[in-house]
């Protein structure tokens, strides 16, 4: 795919030129031939984009209505529609999205000669070449324009290039002017994304970055979606590019597009294969993309699975941010990998604003990776044992605190007198074994 416009029609017509519409036709008189035309009439062709518009539109409203005026049209409701130009980054992208299409604005040549050259360095070891910032951001420029997709339902396997960056913020879009007053007015929001050397502005809109309810989106919704962003923030996400402007630096990428195109290639037969890459049973090494009390996410080669509390250990867990009583901080963090075992698989095509997508619905289990310790560790331990172990949570209902011992077994004690937090060290006497079960129960100790 060549991604080039080095002269001001091709920047007019962008990269997937529309379909050429009829320009209206001056109405022909006596005093006026049609074949006549001066000098004056003769104009240069508008420098920007901008001036075409406006070019066109006064074309248009110099053509008179013949005798037979057409009955007006009624006017249309709602707002009136905005011009590119003055269309929020979320707004020109979703445009681009439900039109199927997406957008490079490459720079003139003046602009590029400013963005990419730099000072001659010299260098005693006589190669010339030197990774200067310039340098840096033009090999950037190359990956993201190559990364620049039309269609999400290509050939995955030769298909568009797929980058990574990392989400380092939240950000909100301005709110439009026409919403100031509105109280129901729900925000929208981004991900920003450093890619590589962090000279381009990326961000990737929520509706693309991961699946919600578009449909109702309201305060709600907006909330939730700030937090799953937030939740986010520090993780590895891949996507492809949806808009990118040369000039000013700001990219809009696509996480759900990259998504797609992974997922055909490990979760769909391809060529002569005879199954896919990844089917219910396989492990699979995944990255955590998100953490909350009650679940993990993960991305499983294209998957973005979330794995609820009683799917992360054997062992009681208070909050899905600890692996069989230990902090995430201290050994899972965001970013990092974790083996998974894929147990359902579900293969969904969506619709998102006019563009397809080929995306997963899978389950899967951090525990079932490793067999239960519980089914080892319980014929080891004995009524009236003295241990020690380290609290990990308390029981709604009876208050009672789930302690792990060794992270072999969970023992369930009574507190008496004592009142321990979570990741306290704690000592314990064994008062009954539970055989069906492989559950301990107890009281601590002074």
């Amino acid at each position: 795919m060549e991604l080039k416009a080095d002269s001001v029609e091709e920047l007019v017509n962008g990269i997937n030129p529309p379909k050429e519409k009829k320009k209206p036709k001056a109405v022909v008189t006596e005093e006026t031939p049609a074949s006549a035309s001066t000098p004056e009439q003769i104009q240069e062709s508008p420098a920007t984009p901008e001036a075409a518009v406006a070019e066109v539109q006064a074309q248009a409203e110099e053509v008179k209505p013949q005798e037979e005026t057409k009955k007006e049209a009624p006017k249309r409701r709602g707002r009136p529609r905005k011009k590119l130009e003055d269309m929020t980054p979320e707004e020109e992208i979703k445009l681009h999205t439900q039109r199927n299409t997406y957008s490079v604005q490459v720079a003139d040549k003046e602009t590029k000669k400013e963005l990419y050259t730099s000072d001659n360095i010299f260098a005693e070891d006589g190669n010339p070449y030197v990774s200067t910032a310039e340098a840096k951001r033009h090999e950037e420029w190359i990956d993201l324009i190559s990364s620049a997709q039309e269609n999400n339902e290509i050939d995955a396997l030769k298909g568009t290039k797929i980058l990574k960056g990392r989400i380092t913020g939240v950000h909100e879009i301005e709110t439009p002017d026409e919403m100031d007053d509105d109280p129901n007015y729900a925000p929208r929001y981004m991900a920003k994304v450093l890619f590589k050397s962090g000279k381009w502005q990326i961000y990737i809109p929520s509706y693309v970055l991961y699946r919600y309810d578009y449909n109702n989106y309201n305060k709600a919704t907006a909330e939730e979606v700030e937090r799953n962003i937030f939740n986010r923030l520090g993780a590895e996400v891949s996507f492809v590019v949806r808009h990118a402007n040369e000039k000013e630096g700001v990219v809009l990428a696509d996480r759900l597009g990259a998504l797609s195109m992974r997922a055909v290639r490990h979760y769909t037969i391809q060529g002569d294969r005879k199954r896919p890459d990844i089917y219910p049973g396989k492990l699979v090494k995944a990255k955590i993309v998100a953490t909350s009390t009650k679940y993990i996410t993960v991305d499983a080669a294209g998957a973005e699975i979330r794995i609820p509390l009683e799917e992360i250990s054997w062992l009681y867990v208070s909050d899905a941010r600890e692996f069989d009583g230990e902090k995430t901080e201290e050994n899972y963090q965001i970013g990092e990998t974790v083996i998974v075992k894929i147990l359902s698989v579900d293969i969904e095509k969506v619709r998102i604003y006019n563009s397809s997508y080929t995306l997963v619905n899978a389950t899967a289990s951090i525990k079932q990776v490793t067999p239960n310790p519980k089914v080892t560790w319980f014929k080891t331990f004995s009524i009236n044992e003295l241990c020690s172990g380290k609290v990990t949570g308390f029981d709604d209902k009876s208050g009672n605190a789930y302690v792990n011992i060794d992270n072999h077994m969970d023992c369930k004690c009574k507190l008496g007198e004592l009142h321990p937090a979570i990741g306290d060290t704690v000592k314990l006497r064994i008062t009954q074994k539970d055989d069906e079960k492989l559950f301990l129960y107890g009281k601590l100790l002074r």
